[in-house]
């Protein structure tokens, strides 16, 4: 599991992006959720400090990464 600390501002503007990418698979609400793209799947929770995600498939090159590095990129993507 990845958990990430977010606030409510920063989790709604990563929901909003998911939300407007027409080539992400976006399934969620302000609590609970699942996301697929073209690198990994993932099934979320969020407590309204920290986003805690399951890797649930990886898909590409994103088969030989780490979850940390998966961790890193997203915390990347989040800035």
């Amino acid at each position: 599991m990845i958990t990430i600390s977010l606030t409510p501002e920063q989790f709604a503007k990563a929901q909003s992006a998911l939300r407007s990418d027409k080539s992400i698979v976006y399934v969620g609400d302000d609590k609970i959720g699942s996301v697929t793209t073209s690198q990994i799947s993932f099934d979320y929770t969020y407590d309204g400090t920290n986003l805690s995600m399951t890797i649930s498939g990886k898909h590409g090159l994103a088969k030989f990464a780490s979850d940390s590095t998966i961790k890193e990129h997203i915390e990347a993507l989040l800035k």
